[in-house]
Parts: structure tokens; sequence; C-alpha cells
């Protein structure tokens, strides 16, 4: 008889994981937390909702590539934030109620849900009317509030079980704009996080409840409340938080690391090293800086990405050529280990001091060329239109037909300068 084909249910590579990380955090006993391990663990494997995935996962196990190539279908549990946020909904539940190892998950998700709305039902009015001021919202329903009356500060400290509420130094602070109380709320307007900022933008404190850490969750979304607010609100965290967050300074702004892009857009001056260690090393598909593009200490001897900058500076780096799209206006190369740049670039101003090569690549410069003591094994320069050309000490004996230059600097040698060429005004 041949053997039936089946559909393999390829969670459980990961769902251990995902409930250490997730819903363990939550758990504050240790019946919660036997509850969540085998209760919740069982009814996910076998209940929840799945979802058909047409391939494996990141490095298999041989047996499952096997059974894969056997033909056996998979799907994965549809681990959504509707459903994250009914379990965590329910861990919340059950830590305030008694758990047994009895308990299943769906009286479970019941019981959260009436023991929610019963909740709702008796703060939602609590804080008033223009009690806090929303000022970043989620896809998944969370938002970021700034707490502004005194009812807003007495019922975060309620629900958080700290002393925001309690304490008059954060209410008073906080209307005199000395500090600025922030509180992370879910769908339902209930807190799971508050931290405290200073004026002058220092992170004081991020409280989870009971002055807790938060877990991992809260945390990332604070994170990435910060890499997009923070520059807009002032927020600039220290050492400390960065590397709580999994922030990483990037010019005058905070990315979280672990989300940096393929397509990155940044202001300031930017160590591309930083990016590369952002990514773990990894390159990105596309940088893209409205100020200057540093690559000291960048010990790759091809850029393989697309670099568009206001300015470029090579000083004490290894890149030898730009393998992709370049748009720069301000290139400073001098003394660099560049042999060559992409035909066709259009740029202001080149500073390359001490360049070797073999011939000048075919590019257009508007402004300055600046070549002093440059060495280019043919001589000669290829058809240029700009402002000013300075080859002071350079091998440079030639220019092409039809060149344009306002400004030429020789030091005192003559070159070759065909007939059609216009030189307005030659220096020594």
């Amino acid at each position: 008889m041949k053997k039936k084909k089946r559909s393999i249910n390829i969670n459980h590579l990961r769902l251990r994981e995902d409930l250490d990380s997730i819903f363990l955090p939550l758990a504050q006993s240790e019946e919660v937390k036997a509850w969540v391990s085998k209760n919740l663990y069982n009814w996910l494997y076998h209940s929840a909702p799945v979802r058909p995935i047409l391939g494996l996962p990141e490095n298999p196990p041989e047996w499952l590539i096997t059974k894969f190539m056997a033909g056996n279908s998979l799907y994965e549990i549809r681990m959504e934030n509707d459903l994250i946020s009914q379990i965590a909904h329910s861990i919340d539940y059950l830590n305030e109620h008694t758990v047994s190892d009895r308990v299943s998950v769906e009286d479970t998700l019941k019981k959260a849900s009436d023991w929610s709305l019963k909740i709702e039902i008796e703060t939602k009015n609590m804080e008033g009317e223009g009690a806090i001021l929303p000022i970043y919202a989620f896809e998944n329903g969370y938002q970021f509030v700034k707490l502004v009356s005194k009812d807003s500060f007495t019922r975060e400290s309620d629900l958080m079980g700290h002393c925001v509420g309690t304490s008059a130094y954060y209410y008073t602070n906080a209307s005199r704009g000395s500090i600025f109380i922030y509180s992370l709320r879910d769908e339902k307007n209930n807190p799971h996080t508050t931290f405290e900022v200073t004026k002058e933008g220092k992170i004081v404190q991020i409280q989870g409840k009971n002055n807790q850490q938060p877990i991992p969750r809260y945390l990332n979304m604070v994170a990435d409340f910060i890499s997009v607010k923070g520059e807009e609100l002032n927020i600039v965290p220290d050492n400390r938080f960065c590397k709580l967050l999994g922030l990483i300074k990037m010019g005058e702004k905070f990315l979280t690391s672990n989300k940096l892009p393929d397509y990155i857009s940044l202001s300031g001056d930017i160590k591309m090293v930083d990016i590369l260690s952002a990514r773990e090393g990894k390159e990105p598909r596309g940088v893209r800086i409205h100020g200057s593009a540093i690559f000291k200490d960048f010990n790759r001897e091809k850029v393989s990405f697309d670099v568009e900058a206001h300015t470029i500076d090579l000083s004490d780096s290894s890149v030898a050529v730009f393998e992709k799209r370049l748009r720069v206006k301000v290139l400073k190369a001098s003394y660099s280990n560049l042999k060559t740049l992409p035909s066709g670039l259009e740029t202001e101003s080149i500073y390359w001091r001490g360049m070797k090569a073999s011939t000048f690549p075919e590019i257009t410069v508007s402004n300055i060329l600046d070549l002093r003591k440059s060495r280019i094994e043919d001589k000669k320069l290829p058809k240029l239109t700009l402002d000013t050309l300075d080859i002071r000490g350079s091998n440079i004996e030639e220019l092409s037909p039809g060149t344009k230059i306002v400004e030429l600097w020789t030091g005192g040698r003559d070159i070759k300068i065909p007939d059609d060429c216009e030189i307005e005004m030659r220096v020594n």
C-alpha cells in the first residue's frame, strides 16, 4: 500500500522560542509559567489558526527536508497581533486569579475577555478628556501618549504599580515642562510601559509594571518610537539605554539596529562602518546621506551598494572602486586607495591629490578638480569643463581638445594645450 502524504506543522521548530520570548516574561508566578509552558504550548500547536507555507524555514533539520521533498505540505501557526494580544491579556488575567493546570486556554481566553471588558468599563472615563496627548500610533493598535492631567498620572500609577502618580515630583515637574512622561497604551488604553525624559532630552528611566524592566516586546516598541519620533521630540538616549533598547546613533537620529533597512536615508555625518556594524557586517543595498558619508576604517576595497551623499570622504579607507550607482557633489579622495570612478559620474568637486591610475575616468566635474601630485600612466586628461583645475606636482602633460577651464594651476610647468581649448587664467 502506498504511504499517504500528510501535512506537517513546522512550528515546534520555533514555537518554544516564541513562548519563551513573548509570553513567559508576562507570567508572574510559577503556576502561570507552567500554564504557559504546557497548556498554551499544546493549544497553540494543536488548535491555533494555521496557514500553509510554500518553502522550508532557514536551516531546516534533515528530517524536515526529507519530508518536504517527499511531497508533504507544510503549515505554520498564524501568530498575528490579535492572537498575541488575546494571549497577553489572558496571562494578565491569570496573574490576578487562581491558576491550575486544568484551566483550558479556551476558557481562559473568554474569562480574560470578560475581565478586560469589566476593567475597561471601570476605567474608561477615569482620566477625563484631554488627560493624555497621543504622540505616535502603531499598526497593532498600541500607541505612545504623553501624560498631561493629574488624573492620567494617577491612573498610570494605579494600573502600573509604580509611583508616577503617587509622588508629587512627577506631575509637578511635568506641568512645569521640566520633564515629560510617556506611556505605551494598548488598544484598550491600558498602560504597559512608562518612561521619563528631561527637557534636555535625557532618558531618566523606563519602567514596566511594578517597576520591573519591560518585556522585550515593549522595549522594542519604545525603540521604534524613539527611532521615529526621537529627533522631533529631542529624546537622546545615553549608551546605557541605547544598549537596553538596541539603538544605534546615526548622525542626529537613533535607529533600531536590528531593523536597519536595506535602503537607508540619514542626515548628518555618517560613518559607513557604523552601518555595517548595525547590520552585523552585511552591506545595505543603498545609502542616501544628507550630509557626509565617511568611509574611514571601511576595510573593504569594493563598495557594492548604491551611495548618494553631498560629500564622500575616503580618508583612511580601503575603498578602491564603487561598483554600483554613485551620486556625490563633493568627493574627498586625496591620498586614498581609490583607483577609479564610475564612467559618466557628474559631480561638482573632486579632491584627489596623489591619485595613481592608468587613465583618468570619463567623468564630469563642474567646479574644482584637485589632482596635485597625481600619477597617471598616459599623462593626459579627458575633455573637461570646470572652474578650477590644479595639477601642480603631477605628471600630467596634456589636456584634451575642447577643454574649458576658468583657472588652471600648473606649478610653472609647460603642458600641451590644444588650440581649441579655452583657458581664462593660467596660474604658475
